[in-house]
C-alpha cells in the first residue's frame, strides 16, 4: 500500500466519524425537541402546538447550545436577559424546528400509549 491510498483511506475514516459525530449531535437534537414538546406542548387531538417564547430560560439555553457557538452559549449563560437576547434573534428558527417535530411527536406518544393498553 502507498502512502496516497494510505491518505486517502484516513480520509474516508475522519469522514465516517465526523458523519457519526453529525448523526449523533442531530439525535440529541431531535429527542431535545420531543421532550420540550411533551412538556410544553398542546394538543388538539391529532398534533401539538407549541410556542417557543414560552420555553424555560434553561430550555432556552438548551436549544441555544445545539445551534449557536460556544462563545454565544457562554454569553447566554451570562444572565436571562442574554439569553433571551440570542434566542430572539434566531426565535424564528428555534420555532420552525419545534413545528417541524410536533406531529411525529404526537404520533410517537399515541403508538406508546397503544403500547401500554
Amino acid at each position: 500500500m502507498n502512502s496516497a491510498n494510505i491518505n486517502h483511506i484516513d480520509i474516508i475514516k475522519q469522514d465516517a466519524r465526523m458523519v457519526t459525530l453529525r448523526i449523533k449531535r442531530d439525535l440529541s437534537l431531535i429527542n431535545l425537541l420531543h421532550n420540550l414538546i411533551r412538556e410544553y406542548g398542546v394538543s388538539d387531538g391529532e398534533t401539538y402546538y407549541i410556542d417557543a417564547g414560552h420555553l424555560s430560560t434553561g430550555d432556552k439555553r438548551l436549544l441555544l447550545s445545539h445551534h449557536e457557538s460556544l462563545e454565544f452559549i457562554e454569553y447566554a449563560y451570562e444572565s436571562e436577559i442574554k439569553t433571551n437576547e440570542l434566542f430572539n434573534e434566531d426565535k424564528k428558527y428555534y420555532q420552525r424546528i419545534l413545528d417541524d417535530e410536533c406531529y411525529e411527536c404526537y404520533q410517537n406518544v399515541m403508538e406508546e400509549m397503544m403500547a401500554y393498553r
